[in-house]
């Protein structure tokens, strides 16, 4: 009905429960909204009558509210939980470092084992390159001679 541009002069409810509705027209909120309150206590709760003047003091002695979820307190134990993942961050990657170097540590001796090479050749090994830099060897020697 709305796409089509025609107006809309009633509609038809049916209530199953108890409560608070609200109708409006979505497409111009500036119109006025209608509140409708279900109940059962009609003579007790609205005195009587079917249609009160939409204000709030009407609205507070009908009991309608907003029904509005306030916000908890931050719990300031949550603050906690980002240093305590940075710390485990941390330790994570010593660890890591620590068995990492230990490895290579072993496979470097393995290695020079292997290769029958001297404690003096141990700080010509390059680990990126997997084997002994002879260039910086025979520099090194050459200064020495």
């Amino acid at each position: 009905m709305n796409n089509a541009k025609l107006a809309i002069q009633s509609f038809a409810v049916s209530f199953v429960k108890e409560g608070v509705f609200v109708f409006g027209d979505h497409l111009s909120p500036t119109t006025p909204q209608t509140v409708v309150l279900v109940t059962e206590e009609k003579e007790t709760r609205c005195e009587g009558q079917t249609q009160w003047p939409l204000t709030s003091t009407n609205m507070k002695k009908l009991g309608i509210a907003r029904n509005e979820n306030p916000m908890r307190a931050f719990n300031s134990s949550l603050t906690a939980i980002p240093y305590i993942f940075v710390g485990f961050a941390f330790v994570a990657v010593a660890l890591q470092w620590l068995v990492e170097s230990r490895i290579e540590a072993a496979e470097l001796e393995r290695r020079l084992r292997r290769e029958k090479a001297s404690a003096t050749l141990k700080k010509y090994f390059k680990k990126k390159i997997d084997k002994f830099d002879k260039v910086d060897y025979l520099g090194d020697m050459y200064k020495l001679i």
